[in-house]
């Protein structure tokens, strides 16, 4: 009898470490989900951060970015790998070019002497692309991107995948 009841506790106890072992896998998984989620989440809100930034691909001589609406205003040399925000005026100077790459695929080059605004889409406007000076080319295979470009001559919104302009300002 004894020995029943000492095997009884005995099978009891091992029951109770077998269901807490595996209550503790299921937190444990649990948990690691929950992580996996946090994670994912934070990944892409970080994704959409970056889908408003244009980043420099290629420079031959200078270029300068000035952000849109800063305190200070101050112009920074561009340099190769440079991630720009959506928000401001790109200058190329002389015997120079500059090649931009959207994250939505766009291929933006610009020529010497060119001068451009750059401004995100907003609720009531796309995103727009306003050439001052000199010539740019835009070239879209990626993506179906909606955008607006301006020149002090004209302006139109591009729905096609190439684009060759220039303007001499003013």
């Amino acid at each position: 009898m004894v020995h029943n009841l000492c095997r009884t506790f005995a099978l009891a106890i091992i029951k109770k470490a077998e269901c807490n072992f595996l209550l503790g896998i299921t937190v444990n998984r649990l948990l690691s989900f929950l992580l996996t989620l946090l994670l994912c989440s934070i990944s892409f809100s970080v994704a959409a951060d970056n889908s408003k930034s244009v980043t420099v691909y290629a420079l031959s001589g200078e270029a300068s970015y000035l952000a849109a609406g800063a305190a200070s205003p101050q112009k920074q040399s561009l340099s190769k790998g440079q991630q720009l925000p959506l928000a401001g005026t790109i200058t190329v100077g002389n015997n120079s070019r500059l090649g931009l790459r959207f994250s939505d695929g766009r291929l933006v080059r610009l020529r010497e002497n060119s001068q451009l605004i750059l401004s995100p889409a907003t609720e009531s406007e796309e995103e727009s692309i306003n050439l001052l000076s000199g010539a740019v080319h835009i070239f879209n295979r990626v993506s179906k991107a909606k955008y607006n470009v301006k020149t002090p001559e004209v302006s139109a919104a591009i729905r096609g995948t190439e684009l060759s302009l220039s303007t001499r300002g003013g």
